[in-house]
């Protein structure tokens, strides 16, 4: 019984979705079996190796160092301080660590114009990926050293100093006596980062886990995913058992006195030691928490957008305390239970066997965990009631972390004080006696576990962003969006937010550990045991950012002759090409009307005819249309919707384009956003020319967004604008002239246009349209405003502002206009498309957060008529053209 208690939990969220989900791919027809290549899976699992073992040794030996000082003043009665910030910096995700290296880096910042111009992009982006995954590690080596090596061995350290010895003997004494707790953070280690998925992903770097999100968002089956998570899981999966029974055993070591006193011992440690030890530790959590949240937090003030971010996210705020509460209460029921069993069952067996289950669901990558609970929860119509409601989240999120409230509860059931053991053995072994004798213990692990929990549960992004259902919000899934698009004023409000969230929850759970350990001695200073399982929790963390996704290799069809095999998409589940998307998810009830799509061009996919995140399309004066995909392709669909053809873009390596015009002689001007440029292409993909590079000065770009044909008449000669932002946010005019071949000769007109919210000044401007007397609309995403400008670049007016009403906007990425001087606006944030009048005022709203047809998922454009557009819906891979009701018409 007693094992079957402590065992109940991680069987019902850990064993029970993944024996589901694993019967479901074999029983499954498996149509895509092998057809994920043996090299594409190993240049994940290469990258993963890599980066798992560097990562992890160096934070080992970065942590190292601050863990003995700080186990040291433990040890004396104090460290209290710099633990807590030790946990601080230990919550705080690793994505927030690296988009603070970015925000130093951005554009005009010497570092970043060096590498932009050197083609030395990628190196910056993984030395700060490196620096950030270093910063989030190394608190787990040092809490381990705190938490698992006997305090008897701080007083063999203080007759060491005292003895003349050098410094390579004194090391070799620390190795000695550290090693086997330096062992288990490694392995966690290893668990975190090969679960991690956000960082990378933004990173653009290719792992097991980023190769598994990209699958899984581009609709592979479960054969699939289990097939690329296999080598992984398997691996971490004995790191994993490893890292639990090396915890149990490290856990029960006992001290020869020191289960006689709680009282702390009387430590000294050199002052200059001290001193460099606490410099140390500022400089690290520095980096990792405080640099993050101050700079982002001076910027957000400074900046007044975290008035936008509370019309706008203000629900996803509050949907994530509530999924945070939730998660903080499974947390606390495991912890209390678990530490409940480990004093029932001093034998280390029963207890191991709901660790080895925990280690299992922290090994399993939280992509296939999420699409685990998916199929079991949504494929049983009895359990469709959790499915819909706002539990599955934190559940699943729990299965993935449960392991850190289980390795809390199991120190604190071997960290005993004397007066403890004595009421256990005057009163007996009963539950009552056992609360009554051990309450502190369980209360420390209850209260600790929530608190881990509850933090993990509100910065989590892969299982929170793959089990959302269409119109829930939260917090971590936006911010990711936000990060990876680059939309400033978002990150700004949020990323404080989330750093202050770990702050309060790293505080409380210093505080309570504190005054539980003096109130009752606990035989153990300080608050090391509840440290060492904060940074597990985080360890183990999975993030994500839905549709950041590396790019895949080009798809392509075998045409060598008649008869020639046609490549089959490893991602097919067997469909008829194009068609709906279908989907029993539940639709917000708030949610506006459908969309009345007359046609759906495209299905998630990378080969020919398929979409992988479309991003940017336009309509060909004959009715074809071209769109560009995360993947980096270039389609062509015939007016009836029929794949035409395609190309790959010449130059991937550091980004993908967000906008495309095509002009009345057929030609595509590309805004080649990461190259900072602009390309001209002919319709079989032929380059005609380019134009611009990455700079500050008139006629130079960063990241150029869209292009915005004045006059095409002559094929020789055109007048174009082009938008930009990531610094420059402006709009610059251009006299191109193409009768030189390859070598157009673009001369810049004017620029106008600075960073900000005010008159003349934008963030992000994303997409522009002709309005019929000749003014330029701009879509001025960040500011959720529409700006119209003169022909010639002079200040109109600007229409909407930031909300989910009608007349407001979020983050208007697409616009187009209407014979008629009415605007259609793509609403990336909301998820819909408004129609705004000649005065700027909301007409109607259609569409809203869905898979089903006439629903949109983050539309990114909308192109062509405006009596029948084409709207890029981004998030469902797809395009659909609208033809709107008679009530709809302008």
């Amino acid at each position: 019984m007693r094992t079957v208690a402590a065992s109940v939990m991680p069987l019902a969220l850990v064993a029970c979705p993944l024996v589901w989900s694993a019967v479901a791919t074999a029983v499954e027809p498996s149509p895509d079996a092998g057809r994920i290549t043996l090299a594409e899976l190993a240049a994940g699992w290469r990258g993963t190796l890599v980066w798992t073992v560097a990562i992890a040794l160096a934070a080992t030996a970065i942590g190292w160092i601050p863990g003995r000082v700080l186990r040291q003043r433990i040890c004396a009665g104090g460290g209290t301080i710099v633990a807590m910030a030790i946990v601080w910096a230990a919550m705080m995700p690793p994505y927030a660590i690296f988009y603070c290296g970015w925000r130093i880096c951005r554009p005009g910042m010497w570092l970043a114009d060096w590498a932009a111009t050197h083609g030395q992009v990628g190196a910056l982006r993984m030395g700060w990926l490196a620096i950030a995954l270093v910063s989030w590690m190394w608190p787990v080596a040092a809490l381990a050293v705190v938490a698992l090596v006997p305090s008897r061995c701080v007083m063999r350290d203080e007759i060491a100093r005292l003895d003349p010895l050098a410094l390579r003997d004194r090391i070799r004494m620390a190795w000695r006596t550290d090693w086997p707790a330096l062992l288990v953070a490694a392995l966690v280690m290893c668990i975190a980062i090969v679960g991690e998925t956000t960082a990378f992903d933004i990173a653009r770097v290719v792992t097991a886990s980023s190769e598994l999100r990209l699958l899984d968002a581009a609709g592979a089956t479960l054969p699939t995913l289990w097939a690329v998570a296999s080598a992984p899981a398997a691996a971490t999966l004995v790191a994993a058992v490893a890292a639990v029974s090396g915890w149990r055993a490290l856990s029960m070591r006992r001290d020869p006195d020191s289960a006689e006193t709680g009282e702390p011992r009387a430590y000294r440690t050199a002052s200059r030691l001290r001193v460099s030890s606490a410099a140390l530790v500022v400089l690290l959590v520095g980096t990792a928490a405080a640099g993050p949240v101050v700079l982002l937090s001076i910027d957000g003030v400074s900046s007044g957008n975290w008035s936008a971010f509370a019309v706008l996210h203000g629900s996803a705020a509050a949907g994530s305390l509530a999924s945070a509460c939730v998660g903080g209460a499974l947390g606390a029921a495991v912890g209390a239970v678990t530490c409940l069993a480990a004093l029932r069952s001093r034998g280390a067996a029963p207890i191991l066997l709901a660790g080895v289950v925990w280690a299992i669901g922290a090994a399993t990558p939280g992509v296939l965990l999420a699409t685990a609970y998916e199929a079991m929860w949504n494929g049983v119509p009895a359990l469709r009631t959790i499915y819909d409601s706002m539990l599955l989240v934190p559940m699943a999120q729990v299965a993935h972390a449960g392991l850190a409230c289980w390795m809390l509860s199991c120190l604190m059931a071997c960290r005993l004080s004397r007066d403890a053991i004595d009421v256990e053995t005057l009163h007996g072994y009963g539950t009552r006696d056992l609360i009554r004798a051990h309450g502190p213990c369980i209360a420390v692990s209850a209260i600790g576990s929530g608190l881990i929990m509850a933090a993990y549960c509100a910065s989590e992004t892969a299982i929170a962003s793959r089990l959302m259902p269409p119109g829930a919000e939260r917090i971590a899934p936006m911010l990711m969006n936000a990060i990876h698009y680059q939309d400033q004023s978002a990150v700004l409000a949020a990323l404080p937010w989330i750093g202050a969230i770990s702050a309060v929850m790293a505080a409380g759970a210093v505080l309570s550990w504190t005054w539980v350990s003096r109130a009752w001695r606990i035989r153990i200073g300080g608050m090391q045991p509840l440290a060492v399982a904060a940074a597990t929790a985080v360890a183990i963390w999975a993030g994500a950012c839905d549709r950041r996704e590396p790019d895949p290799p080009a798809a392509g069809v075998d045409t060598a002759g008649e008869g020639a095999l046609v490549q089959v998409d490893p991602l097919d589940r067997g469909g008829a090409g194009f068609g709906a998307m279908t989907s029993d998810v539940t639709v917000s009830p708030d949610a506006p009307p459908p969309l009345e799509c007359e046609q759906v061009i495209g299905m998630r996919g990378r080969m020919p005819g398929r979409l992988d995140y479309p991003r940017a399309a336009d309509v060909a004066p004959d009715g074809s249309v071209a769109v560009i995909d995360k993947s980096g392709r270039v389609q062509r669909f015939a007016q009836d919707g029929s794949f035409v053809g395609g190309w790959r873009m010449p130059r991937t390596e550091n980004g993908m384009p967000t906008g495309v015009t095509i002009d009345r002689h057929g030609r595509l001007w590309i805004a080649d956003t990461h190259e900072h440029r602009v390309l001209i292409c002919a319709a079989d993909g032929t380059e005609l020319g380019s134009f611009g590079g990455y700079g500050r000065n008139v006629g130079e770009f960063i990241y150029p967004t869209d292009v915005l044909l004045l006059d095409d008449s002559d094929p020789a000669r055109c007048a174009v604008v082009v938008s930009e932002y990531g610094g420059n946010d402006r709009l610059q005019w251009f006299d191109v002239d193409l009768s030189d071949g390859l070598a157009a000769q673009a001369r810049a007109v004017r620029a106008v246009g600075t960073q900000g919210s005010g008159v003349m000044q934008f963030l992000r401007p994303q997409s522009m349209s002709r309005m019929p007397d000749g003014s330029i609309a701009v879509a001025d995403a960040c500011n959720h405003r529409i700006v119209l400008l003169s022909s010639d670049g002079r200040w109109q007016r600007s229409v909407g502002q930031p909300g989910k009403e009608l007349g407001h906007l979020s983050y208007p990425y697409g616009v187009l206009a209407s014979a008629s001087g009415e605007l259609l606006v793509a609403e990336f944030g909301n998820n819909r498309i408004q129609c705004l009048d000649a005065e700027g005022r909301g007409r109607w709203i259609r569409g809203g957060g869905g898979r089903e047809t006439g629903r949109l998922v983050a539309p990114w454009a909308v192109a062509g008529d405006a009596s029948a557009p084409i709207v890029v819906d981004a998030g469902n891979c797809r395009l659909v053209r609208v033809r709107f009701a008679d009530g709809d018409e302008r």
